[in-house]
């Protein structure tokens, strides 16, 4: 079994067990993102992916930050310092839903009750 490794907040996503293999590039961060709705008024100034995200090398899972995004939050929810590839898939582990723990499920789904619009953003540092 994959050890689940998470610095500064509880790995609420469980880590792919089969078929995935570690490429030595960097590690992974997965994050819940609020997003704002679009017809609220705003409390902050919309912000772009780059300048939400930082240097990074590669973003993934959804495409959300394309284009300017109004963000109301965002909650890293697991790390580990493995880049997971999968030959099978062609791709790297993406968290969604059914990756998360069951705490991890509650969390999204509360805020998802609570704010309507919440993505599973996984991060590739390499």
């Amino acid at each position: 079994m994959r050890r689940s490794e998470s610095v500064g907040s509880p790995m609420l996503v469980k880590l792919p067990t089969d078929g995935y293999w570690d490429t030595g590039e960097g590690g992974m961060a997965f994050f819940l993102i609020v997003r704002c709705k679009a017809d609220e008024e705003r409390r902050q100034t919309c912000i772009a992916g780059d300048i939400w995200w930082g240097e990074q090398d590669c973003v993934l899972s959804p495409r959300i930050l394309d284009k300017p995004q109004c963000i109301d939050g965002g909650l890293l929810i697991g790390s580990t310092g493995q880049s997971l590839w999968t030959n099978r898939k062609g791709k790297y582990f993406i968290a969604t839903l059914k990756d998360l723990t069951p705490k991890g499920r509650r969390l999204y789904h509360s805020l998802k009750r609570l704010y309507g619009q919440v993505n599973i953003v996984t991060l590739l540092d390499t």
